[in-house]
């Protein structure tokens, strides 16, 4: 006769499964508080680097406009100058005219104006308003005349925390330029 081999089935015991799941379950906590810290980490890096580009933006048609033009001056958070208006209504470029050794375009000089309205920094010239940067409730602008030279500062304060209830003080980035005015006689 043929005789049956038992085999007997093994299992886990319950306090294998206890011990096997809490260990899961931390290991599956820990891997939720790091994405969640990286994803934290990256917004941060993202919004930094977004702010310093409309810095950087915000400075370059600062300093197209600086360069060309014919008095500066600032005060309460606004840049205003006058600069050669070069196009007619039409579009198309002025010839100069040239008086006292001075390249004259057009009759009136065009005002331009560039300042912060609400979360946005704005440049108006001519009735036409130009967005060049939103989101910017925490730039701060300094404007200082050297006379022929004019330097511009905008400052950025991050507005992340290391950690909650610290303090509020906070470090800013600050880009400056400083532009040589060509047209400007004085």
């Amino acid at each position: 006769m043929f005789m049956k081999k038992y085999h007997s089935i093994r299992g886990f015991t319950i306090s294998e499964l206890l011990v096997a799941s809490s260990v899961s379950v931390v290991m599956v906590g820990i891997a939720l508080i790091a994405s969640i810290s990286l994803q934290r980490s990256f917004n941060a890096s993202l919004k930094y680097a977004n702010s310093q580009a409309d810095q950087a933006r915000v400075l370059d048609y600062m300093a197209v406009d600086l360069r060309r033009s014919l008095t500066v001056s600032g005060s309460n958070g606004q840049l205003l100058l006058t600069i050669p208006d070069y196009y007619d209504s039409s579009g198309n470029p002025r010839t100069p005219v040239v008086v006292n050794g001075l390249a004259k375009y057009g009759t009136t000089p065009l005002s331009v104006r560039y300042y912060v309205s609400g979360s946005s920094i704005l440049r108006e010239a001519g009735g036409a308003t130009t967005t060049i940067a939103e989101n910017v409730e925490d730039f701060q602008f300094e404007f200082t005349d050297f006379g022929q030279v004019i330097e511009i500062s905008l400052t950025y304060l991050p507005t992340f925390k290391q950690k909650a209830g610290a303090s509020s003080s906070r470090n800013g980035t600050k880009t400056t330029i400083r532009t040589l005015l060509r047209n400007r006689t004085a």
